[in-house]
């Protein structure tokens, strides 16, 4: 399975005050790929049979490739070459996800489906949004715009050390999803 998305988030938009004071964005986009086992409610079968519509649970393993990055005085920046947090070798752009959820499918014609679901992933990474750390030291960032994108506060309120993001080490995000599937090889779905 393959999944396209964008997040993104701004501070200036929150109703949190310190999110405001901190003053961060980001847009992320997002080429992910999974290996997926479906679970079927029903005895449901491609082309034909008794049960062409059934609710279903997934699970699986997969990857995601991410780029974050940020605009700032009309320039688009990739702010994982930046290391805003002062890293010094950056972090991986593709890392392992678990993905899991649910959803409906109906079989319309032949080998031909259509699903409704919702997804929630689980990625081996704080750094999708490029916040994860602590505020580095100013020495550590050189030059004006990786400085500014580490802390764009308008009084710099970082405080080196200091969380910059939350305390949990994994990103997660949500796809939902319509569309439509081919199947190639038919066969009975086991039921319980």
């Amino acid at each position: 399975m393959y999944n396209y998305g964008q997040i993104k988030a701004n501070d200036a938009n929150s109703s949190n005050e310190q999110f405001r004071e901190r003053n961060l964005s980001f847009k992320t986009t997002l080429n992910e790929g999974a290996a997926i086992l479906d679970f079927n409610f029903f005895d449901y079968k491609i082309n034909g049979g008794n049960r062409r519509f059934t609710p279903y649970l997934f699970g699986g393993v997969g990857f995601v490739n991410f780029k974050p990055s940020v605009k700032y005085d009309g320039e688009k920046y990739r702010l994982d070459y930046l290391s805003t947090e002062g890293q010094p070798n950056g972090y991986r752009n593709t890392v392992i996800t678990i993905p899991f959820g649910g959803g409906l499918k109906y079989n319309y014609k032949d080998t031909w489906s259509i699903f409704s679901e919702l997804g929630y992933r689980t990625a081996f990474t704080d750094y999708l949004d490029d916040v994860s750390g602590v505020y580095p030291s100013n020495q550590v960032l050189v030059g004006n715009p990786p400085l500014n994108l580490s802390d764009p506060s308008l009084n710099q309120t970082g405080v080196p050390s200091t969380q910059r993001g939350d305390f949990r080490k994994r990103d997660t995000y949500l796809f939902v999803s319509v569309g439509i599937s081919f199947t190639f090889v038919s066969s009975k779905c086991y039921s319980f």
